[in-house]
């Protein structure tokens, strides 16, 4: 475990150093941008349309593990209601004069994001959504913050909870034999040594991963990540298996992976970070805290950093639970899909020196 437990803090400390390294550049930019009110509301309209119509398609299809058909192509543009989620509160936060339908979508979503977790229980939109609405609650209120800031631990410690119990919730999701309230009502929440043994945990594959790569030298020098976009945006029930497996770059450590995830479960981005530079891993954890923190640094005065830095929140947090193939694999959507609309809408303001 010598080796893992040194992957684990070096790519820790490398994701910390990256942030902070990015936070101390010097921003020299001074020109702060918002959004064009006469044109916010169209990009709104146009997310909330793709987003709900998808979303609707897509509802009760998710069963858990590896999905594919047109459910991933469907929940490609489903995407589209995160976004629109920021958006909004953005709009809301800036004092934006826009109508009373920012509100009513607002509402929209937030049962929509109730209905699709009593559904599916997926974690990582539950978590990306309750860390935007709190972001912006605590957004520039720095005194609020400090009386409030237990709530985020909180947040994670009752995920800890149900943690014990998601896979017997999905299981009863999932057949439609019982309603939520008693899906609820069944859940016994224990920390017994069965729940809490890393065998056959993600922390586990990633142990048995990193030496596995080791002992047979099977690096792929990021043609992981390369494989991560290719599976996010190929879909082979378009282009055929055929030419998105040809796409693919092999590795050696596709039979290791396969053997470890077959449940459901995932590798993190420790080992797939460890495949790509070995002893060096820790470059993708800081060049992943590096783009945060820059991002960060611009947020206050650009709301296209704002935007990209809060739809980064989950993925980020995937960098250590899934991998880190996700944090770029969602970078790329925003650019290709997102960005455009957004630039669209902005317009530059004044002068950060003239405040």
């Amino acid at each position: 475990m010598s080796l893992a437990l040194l992957v684990m803090i070096s790519c820790n400390i490398g994701f910390t150093f990256g942030f902070k390294f990015a936070n101390n550049f010097p921003d020299k930019e001074t020109i702060q941008t918002t959004f064009r009110e006469d044109r916010i509301k169209y990009i709104i309209l146009l997310f909330a349309s793709i987003g709900l119509v998808a979303t609707f398609m897509n509802r009760g299809i998710y069963k858990g593990g590896f999905v594919s058909g047109t459910f991933v192509i469907i929940q490609f543009f489903a995407n589209y209601l995160d976004y629109l989620f920021i958006l909004l509160l953005i709009c809301i936060r800036r004092k934006l004069k826009v109508s009373k339908l920012v509100y009513l979508l607002l509402g929209v979503i937030i049962l929509v994001q109730i209905d699709k977790f009593l559904i599916s229980a997926r974690r990582g939109e539950a978590i990306q959504f309750f860390l935007a609405l709190s972001f912006f609650f605590f957004y520039n209120r720095e005194k609020l913050y400090h009386r409030f800031k237990w709530i985020i631990p909180a947040f994670f410690l009752v995920g800890v909870l149900l943690n014990s119990q998601i896979g017997e919730y999905r299981e009863n999701a999932y057949s439609g034999k019982v309603s939520a309230s008693e899906n609820i009502q069944d859940l016994e929440f224990s920390f017994s040594n069965p729940r809490t043994s890393l065998n056959g945990l993600e922390i586990n594959n990633a142990i048995i991963g990193i030496n596995s790569c080791y002992e047979n030298g099977a690096y792929d020098y990021g043609g992981g990540t390369w494989n991560g976009i290719v599976n996010a945006f190929v879909p082979k029930v378009l282009v055929g298996e055929a030419f998105k497996a040809s796409l693919v770059i092999p590795s050696d450590n596709r039979n290791v992976v396969r053997s470890l995830t077959k449940s459901g479960s995932t590798m993190t981005g420790y080992f797939d970070s460890f495949t790509s530079f070995g002893v060096f891993c820790w470059i993708k954890f800081a060049i992943i805290g590096f783009i945060l923190g820059l991002l960060w640094l611009r947020s206050n005065r650009s709301v296209i950093a704002l935007t990209l830095y809060v739809a980064m929140m989950s993925p980020s947090l995937h960098v250590i639970t899934h991998s880190t193939d996700r944090f770029f694999s969602n970078m790329t959507f925003y650019f290709v899909f997102i960005y455009i609309f957004i630039y669209a809408c902005v317009y530059k303001t004044e002068t950060l020196n003239n405040e």
